[in-house]
């Protein structure tokens, strides 16, 4: 996630189709290690606290939704 743009800001921190990268290690559900990068597909409504959510298609295939919290950040190509 980049400085300054923390999940409870008033709008996202990424857009659909950005580029995000895990900084740390997720492991719940099952482990996601640190570096693994993807593309978001989706940002829910972010106005409402419990719907602040990123949908990221992972580069393995698999998907993941960030959270507030979650260790991320923007990939800037």
């Amino acid at each position: 996630m980049s400085a300054g743009t923390p999940l409870d800001a008033p709008f996202p921190p990424v857009a659909v189709g950005d580029r995000v990268r895990i900084t740390r290690t997720l492991v719940n559900p099952c482990p996601l290690p640190a570096g693994m990068t993807g593309t978001v597909e989706w940002v829910d409504n972010w106005r409402q606290d419990l719907h602040r959510r990123i949908a990221v298609r992972l580069d393995d295939g698999r998907c993941i939704m960030l959270l507030p919290g979650d260790p991320f950040r923007l990939i800037i190509e």
